[in-house]
């Protein structure tokens, strides 16, 4: 499956944009969330808004393998898409073994909506704790993620 334009737009409002480099829990990244990879040169000045966009589009091809590479059963577009966001957000080997995935393949639907929710915390003073933009940012994917939509895909 590919992700929709909504939840393209999903993505990249819950992400944000900047045209200069800033830290991501302690890794430089810019434009819609992109980390910096390996031997990737840093932008020596701002970026524009489809230069983000175009980084978006290859950094959400790589959450779309891990959605498609681990989900085994058919999913909504908008299940899709709610699973795609948590993949870039987590990255896909979180993913892979989280209880969204696991839950969605043994077609516990509810059980994996509600496992959205588990992913709501980041490191504070060496501690998780509850981190209240990635708790709405998880509440609006399992609310996208439960919406119904008529498109059905393998």
């Amino acid at each position: 499956m590919k992700t929709s334009d909504n939840g393209i737009d999903l993505i990249a409002g819950f992400e944000g944009f900047s045209s200069t480099v800033y830290s991501d829990v302690g890794h430089p990244a810019w434009g819609y969330g992109h980390d910096q990879r390996p031997g990737e040169p840093l932008p020596t000045s701002p970026i524009t808004e489809a230069d983000g966009r175009a980084l978006l589009a290859q950094d959400v091809s790589i959450a779309e393998s891990a959605v498609n590479g681990n989900v085994q059963v058919t999913m909504t577009q908008r299940q899709f898409d709610a699973c795609v966001s948590l993949a870039y957000n987590i990255g896909g080997g979180a993913f892979a073994t989280s209880s969204v995935c696991r839950l969605l393949n043994a077609s516990d639907v509810a059980g994996a909506a509600d496992a959205f929710l588990l992913w709501d915390k980041s490191m504070h003073d060496g501690q998780l704790v509850v981190n209240p933009t990635l708790a709405r940012r998880r509440s609006t994917e399992r609310l996208y993620f439960m919406t119904p939509d008529t498109t059905a895909a393998a």
